[in-house]
Formats: C-alpha cells, structure tokens, sequence
C-alpha cells in the first residue's frame, strides 16, 4: 500500500516518496528518553482491577481503574506539561482512546501492531502496553475512555483534571446539549437491509472463544 499525498491546489495526488515520515510539531517528536517522576507513571486497568483475565467478572460494569463517568469528579489530577508513562491494561476488548494527547509507545518490544516508538491515540493490545504523552499546550478536562461505543455509553469513561503552571484556563460554560424530543435513531434504507443479509457473520477466534456473550 502507498500513501497518497493530495494537493489542494492542483488537485492532484502522488506518490509520498520512500521512506517519507511527516513531520511532527516540536512537542510532539518523542520522550523516550526523558525521565518520567513516578508521580506521572500510571496503571490503567480497563474493566475491572482484580488482574482477572482481561479484566472481565460476571458481576461487574465496563470501568476504568474501578470507576465510571462522573462530569463533576475528575479521576485524578494529572501535572501539566510533563512527560506522563501510563501502562495499560486489558485494551484487546477495550480499545484505549485518549482526547488532548496522542501517546508514544513506549514498550521496547512494541504492543502487537503498535509499534515502539510510533504515536497513536487508540491503543487495543492483548498484552500490557507502556505508552508516554507530554500533557502540553493545552489542559484541564482530560477524557480517556473505551473506544467501544457500547462500553463508553455504560460508563467506561473517565476524566483527569490537567493542571499546573502556566496554563491557560479555558473558563467557559456551555449549556448543556439536549436530545431533540423528535430524534429517532437512524434506520438504513431497505436496500441496506437486504446488502446486510449477505455479510459473514463475525466470529472470535477459539483463543476467545469463551469472552464471546460476555462483550
């Protein structure tokens, strides 16, 4: 696969050439090297903090470190414009998503398909994964969640409050958003129907074969 580069002007596209990597803002080229406090060095465990196979018990509700959403208690405080090492947790059946910062990956032998080195803001690995952001140029509500619309729709949504020296508050109150009294969720045409009976059901490997009513 190559990727293609659009130019805007000419409406044209081509080829990137060999070896090509985009440049990165200066905030953003890499803290493998820094030295992390351990003020800054988290666990994030996703679905549970007992260690059970992949964080999964029969009584529990999709969490993150044992706690759900809650708009008006941050998880935590998190320093700004510090380098932070977290290590995450479980993220195979949770992808681990992150607003404001995008994480580097920090475990010398990669996670999987994450590569060491590279950044992402989705993390999904079945083994731990140690990942390293900078919280710079911007701060306060900081959202981390699964990316699995249906385990953040339950609570698997979380919040740390980004603050320190040098920040620029942002102070503003929206309203609140308020569902129209006539929203309907979407239907797909009929002919989308019919395109959709023809589809492969999905199926687990027999690796997970026992997660699979548990998701």
């Amino acid at each position: 696969a190559k990727l293609k580069v659009y130019h805007h002007n000419s409406g044209h596209t081509t080829d990137t050439p060999p070896g090509h990597a985009p440049s990165k803002p200066d905030w953003m080229t890499g803290w493998l090297d820094e030295q992390v406090d351990e003020h800054n060095k988290k666990i994030i465990t996703l679905f549970g903090t007992t260690g059970t196979l992949y964080g999964y018990e029969d009584d529990q509700e999709p969490q993150i470190n044992g706690m759900q959403w809650d708009p008006d208690h941050p998880a935590g405080i998190v320093s700004y414009n510090e380098v932070q090492e977290w290590t995450i947790r479980y993220s195979i059946f949770h992808p681990f998503h992150t607003h404001l910062y995008h994480m580097q990956i920090a475990s010398k032998d990669g996670c999987g398909d994450y590569k060491y080195g590279e950044f992402y803001d989705t993390i999904a690995s079945a083994e731990d994964c140690v990942v390293r952001f900078k919280t710079a140029n911007i701060g306060q509500r900081f959202v981390i969640h699964c990316h699995d619309l249906n385990h953040e729709a339950v609570g698997q949504i979380i919040w740390y409050d980004v603050q320190g020296d040098g920040l620029d508050k942002n102070t503003n109150n929206g309203d609140p958003f308020k569902c129209p009294t006539d929203y309907h969720p979407y239907v797909p045409p009929k002919e989308d129907k019919e395109v959709d009976k023809k589809l492969e059901p999905f199926e687990f490997s027999d690796k997970y074969g026992h997660l699979r009513n548990r998701l």
